[in-house]
């Protein structure tokens, strides 16, 4: 996100003869804690499942700090996250 309070990872995910699919996860940074033997931090959220290897023609911008898009479409990201 603009301001470093989210990330998106896409992950394709690979399952060989059963195909697979594209996932997007959003993690929320500002909830990690850093502690001497290694970050910690609340786990990703899934805000898309499209069809495998999508990956290599999607679109993914944030519109703002609460919204990502991906293709067009808006998802919105909330505090409660």
């Amino acid at each position: 996100s603009p301001q470093n309070t989210y990330v998106a990872e896409v992950i394709n995910n690979d399952q060989g003869a059963l195909g697979g699919n594209t996932l997007v996860d959003v993690k929320d940074n500002s909830k990690t804690v850093d502690l001497f033997l290694g970050k910690f931090s609340k786990p990703s959220v899934r805000v898309y499942t499209g069809r495998w290897g999508e990956f290599t023609t999607m679109q993914i911008n944030w519109k703002d700090e609460h919204v990502l898009v991906i293709d067009g479409r808006e998802y919105s990201i909330d505090d409660s996250f």
